[in-house]
């Protein structure tokens, strides 16, 4: 007659009831996941596309040397590409952005909102600075 090892249990012979459950577990996080991902792309877009539009109404108003307006445009752009790039910046976004191939137009779009943001916190306020520098009223 054989006994049991210390430490091992006879149960590796049965089917484990918690299988299913982890795997569905599993598969629900990853749903999730990649639900949050499309998600926040989507917000993440619109407020790239906000910025977007919101360059030809900064450059008019600095063109006019209507620098309180174009200093609370800069600002909202600023706030915009901000939001864009926390949107972008979460652990589901690092996570999805590092698989091969298919992560990389997210690795892209994550380096899109950095670029943006880093724009909005230094060149935009410089810009409207010189916007004061040249027409000094």
């Amino acid at each position: 007659m054989m006994t049991p090892l210390p430490g091992r249990l006879l149960m590796a012979t049965f089917p484990r009831a918690e299988t299913p459950l982890v795997l569905l577990a599993a598969a629900a996080l990853v749903a999730f996941g990649v639900a949050w991902v499309g998600v926040t792309a989507w917000m993440a877009r619109s407020e790239l596309n906000a910025v977007r539009a919101g360059v030809p109404v900064l450059r008019a108003q600095l063109v006019a040397a209507d620098i309180p307006a174009a200093t609370a445009s800069a600002d909202l752009m600023a706030r915009q590409a901000s939001r864009s790039h926390k949107l972008t910046g979460g652990p589901a976004w690092s996570l999805i952005s590092k698989v091969p191939v298919f992560g990389e137009p997210f690795a892209t779009a994550r380096g899109i909102t950095a670029v943006a943001d880093e724009l909005g916190r230094n060149a935009l306020p410089q810009l409207v600075e010189a916007g004061t520098t040249i027409d000094p009223d």
